[in-house]
């Protein structure tokens, strides 16, 4: 992963982690009040972004950072060299899961109601124009 630049190496950093930690704990948070409210689809995305949060907080205690380019996936890919065939396997799974959940319902979704917004709205345009 260093040589294909998924990865950096850094000094491994404390507070790093724990700022990676508390970013997961605020969003996990945030993830349970949205389900509460019925934001299915934000609890979801808020939710794995909790687990990306910690994933990366596990990083830089170590000593690595994902890069900006692949930053996501080099997340996933460092956790499963490390955890490899550990009980975590369930965990890496699940994660692995919630990361293309929330890509289809973030960027697939998105973009498609950002289309039937366009259309929306330039018909709300075309009725005003009406008058």
């Amino acid at each position: 992963m260093l040589r294909r630049r998924l990865i950096e190496r850094i000094k491994p950093s404390r507070e790093l982690a724990e700022k990676a930690l508390r970013l997961a704990e605020r969003d996990l948070g945030t993830a349970e009040r949205l389900i509460t409210g019925g934001d299915y689809d934000w609890a979801l995305a808020v939710a794995y972004n909790s687990m990306l949060q910690a994933g990366r907080g596990l990083m830089f205690r170590l000593g690595y950072k994902p890069s900006s380019t692949h930053g996501r996936i080099a997340v996933l890919r460092f956790l499963r060299i490390l955890l490899g065939e550990k009980t975590d396997a369930e965990l890496l799974t699940l994660l692995n899961r919630a990361r293309r959940k929330r890509h289809r319902v973030v960027y697939e979704e998105a973009e498609e109601t950002l289309r039937w917004a366009r259309r929306f709205l330039n018909r709300v345009r075309e009725l005003m124009a009406e008058d």
